[in-house]
């Protein structure tokens, strides 16, 4: 076989393996090349190649990019000059899992002749000599490690740039950072009401009490009218915006009744507007609840949604656009965008334009390469990596089984968290889209769109991990069969965690009452008539059925109504739901902010301001202590705190790219930097001060409370 046949044969096969095909190659023409030498032959069975005969007479090989192996292989050595390989060829070809091999066959070939990084370096730089004319040519070597080391006669160009690669997959800190999203749009810990803070917690904070005897006299009165102030930096969602005004009913009465103010803080331009719009669909009471919840969470979660979800997003768009324009519509009295600069308004309407069905923006490519920048040349085995991360990471963490292994791959491959009945989603979510900064060559730093979200987490964190529990019926969406037998099931998934939780928020929103299921194994059960007729709340729940059936035996002979009277039924219903909606947003107030935080700890307006706060996990950095002295004296996290401020910290629990330990140096460094800032743990690991691996699954723990006692003087 001619070298030349043969160099067309194997380029070929690349070409049909990288659109997916099976690299074929005739056995004829692989024993006639191998018969060259037995060298050459030897290795490609041990150490190269991995195949099989086929009934047509061809060799299968494993894996797509072993045809180009084999080529790269075959011409390291010019075959115009040299002839076919032959024992003693200098062979330069990657290995899955063992980097860059370099070596040279005499004899008998070495086995795994794997070059260290510091060895080929060295070769490198002593080649780049003997090149300038400034070393002899040596001749052929054994390094420390028994791979032949050899320096050819004559300049070879493929020596020139060779780097070991030594792992074989993203696992730098950059790149474990990367993959969890420049550009967050969900978060890493459970929603909660920031008041109460977490049920698992056990008892309301102690911020809670100080926080409404807070006035300036210690007057009742005053302390009413002043509003409670709660900061969410970075939440990269609206799940703590919804928790929070969803059970402020349930408060003290001294702190029910005072004003709430939430600032929201988000770092990107893009997540604030996706924020502003989850809250308007939340809201929005022309969409039946039940489609309103999937709506939310198909725009919040998936990468790809409806077509005619698209087309909604694009009208909510323009709604969103009048309302930054003019300060009318569904907003208007709950949403305040003075603290907005004029700049960041016109960046906020460029968002809502880019929603528009349009734009183009083409999702799956832009996550494929966010794919393949991770895993590397593991690509082909995501499945493999998936389950691992499933397994012995995310499986262990308290409730969070209830992600079924298929549900957490189906996103990992495709980006499709909620899926809804026999669905299609093929229209891009183009609320995901977002700038990030990148550098490009010769023209520097730029903004780079694409899609800059998490890879690895998932965004059942938020919503679909936890979830209050009022009766035994809620209890039971996290129950498991099989307990202890190796083959465990959960009876539900996160999906239906996730809707439970936005049905009881909207619920809760909209009736003034606590959402309960009715039913076991039926998460809608507790919807009950609030989309038919409106309860009075006069008859007790067990007896409701009851008296309505009476109700149709008895008007069994009567006429039925009239369109008209059904109309002012509805309309009667539709005033009354809106009566309470207005009810539950009585003086609350959402304040957006964007930009950097270190901004915002040295304005005045915002000194001494806050009662609660959450940071996130994506600005934690402004918890670490500056080394210098005056600039920690004039910007200070605790600049922006009340005395007897509760400051709530995410931590590490879902964070599943770090290892365990990892997790936990984590928590104990975040505890140092809370202690200079005067701030006290309201929590223990355990009697513990430092968290163990076992602290780090237990979801109580993925949020962290600190007190702020004041500045020490």
């Amino acid at each position: 076989m001619s070298w030349d046949k043969l160099k067309r044969t194997a380029t070929s096969s690349s070409l049909e393996a990288s659109v997916g095909a099976h690299v074929h190659m005739r056995v004829e023409d692989f024993v006639n090349l191998a018969s060259r030498t037995s060298e050459l032959f030897d290795m490609l069975l041990r150490t190269v190649l991995k195949f099989q005969f086929l009934s047509n007479g061809c060799l299968q090989f494993e894996n797509r990019n072993q045809a180009s192996m084999l080529l790269f292989f075959l011409s390291a050595k010019d075959p115009t000059q040299h002839g076919t390989p032959s024992s003693g060829s200098v062979v330069v070809m990657p290995r899955l899992g063992e980097g860059w091999l370099v070596s040279r066959f005499i004899g008998t070939p070495v086995s795994r002749p794997v070059m260290g990084a510091k060895e080929l370096e060295e070769e490198v730089s002593l080649y780049n000599l003997r090149l300038a004319g400034e070393a002899e040519f040596a001749q052929p070597s054994r390094c420390e490690k028994g791979c032949q080391r050899y320096a050819p006669e004559e300049p070879r160009p493929y020596w020139v740039g060779v780097r070991r690669k030594t792992e074989t997959m993203a696992r730098t800190n950059s790149a474990l950072m990367m993959s969890l999203g420049t550009v967050n749009m969900w978060g890493f810990s459970p929603a909660y009401d920031v008041c109460s803070g977490f049920p698992e917690w056990g008892t309301t904070s102690k911020a809670s009490s100080s926080a409404v005897t807070s006035g300036a006299d210690g007057s009742e009165e005053k302390a009413s009218a002043e509003p409670i102030n709660i900061l969410l930096s970075g939440p990269g969602d609206v799940r703590h915006v919804l928790a929070t005004i969803a059970r402020r009913r349930r408060w003290d009465p001294a702190l029910k009744h005072r004003p709430v103010h939430i600032y929201l803080f988000e770092k990107s331009i893009e997540t604030l507007s996706r924020d502003l719009l989850l809250l308007q669909v939340a809201l929005d009471t022309n969409l039946p609840m039940r489609q309103r919840c999937n709506t939310f969470l198909e725009i919040f979660g998936n990468a790809r949604v409806q077509e005619r979800t698209s087309a909604y997003i694009e009208e909510q768009a323009k709604m969103l656009m009048d309302f930054v324009y003019n300060e009318r519509g569904p907003f208007a009295g709950l949403v305040d965008l003075s603290h907005l600069k004029m700049r960041t308004h016109d960046d906020l309407i460029d968002t809502f334009r880019s929603w528009f069905q349009s734009v183009k923006f083409d999702v799956d490519t832009l996550r494929d390469h966010r794919l393949r920048h991770y895993y590397e040349v593991r690509y082909d085995y995501r499945d493999n990596l998936i389950d691992w991360d499933y397994t012995m990471n995310l499986k262990k963490i308290e409730n969070a089984s209830v992600i079924h292994i298929r549900q957490y791959r189906d996103w990992r491959n495709s980006g499709v968290a909620f899926e809804f009945g026999d669905q299609s989603y093929t229209v891009p979510n183009r609320t995901m889209a977002a700038y990030t900064e990148a550098k490009k060559k010769q023209q520097g730093s730029v903004l780079c769109r694409g899609l800059w979200t998490d890879i690895i987490v998932s965004p059942y964190i938020s919503l679909g991990v936890h979830c209050e529990k009022p009766n035994k019926f809620a209890e039971q969406l996290f129950e498991i069969h099989n307990k202890g037998t190796g083959v465990e099931q959960n009876r539900h998934n996160t999906v239906e965690v996730a809707v439970y939780n936005v049905l009881s928020y909207l619920h809760e929103i909209e009736t003034g009452k606590m959402y309960k299921m009715e039913k076991e194994h039926d998460i809608f059960s507790g919807i009950g008539d609030t989309e038919g007729i409106q309860d009075t709340g006069n008859q007790p729940t067990e007896d409701k059925s009851h008296s309505r059936f009476e109700e149709i035996v008895e008007e069994t002979n009567q006429p039925k109504a009239t369109e008209e009277e059904i109309s002012k039924l509805q309309s009667a219903e539709a005033e009354a739901r809106e009566n309470i909606i207005r009810e539950s947003l009585h003086d609350a107030k959402i304040i957006p902010l964007t930009g950097n935080m270190e901004d915002l700890l040295s304005k005045k307006r915002y000194t001494n301001l806050f009662d609660y706060v959450f940071i996130s996990s994506q600005q934690c950095h402004v918890l670490q202590p500056s080394d210098d002295v005056e600039e920690r004296a004039k910007a200070t996290f605790t600049n922006m705190l009340r005395d007897g401020a509760a400051v709530d910290v995410e931590s590490s629990v879902f964070m599943l790219p770090l290892k365990d330990e990892q997790r936990a140096l984590y928590v104990t460094k975040l505890q140092e930097w809370m202690s200079q800032h005067s701030l006290e743990p309201t929590y223990r690991f355990g009697g513990k001060k430092e968290p163990s691996s076992q602290d780090m699954t237990e979801i109580k723990h993925a949020v962290l409370r600190f007190s702020y006692s004041g500045k020490k003087v």
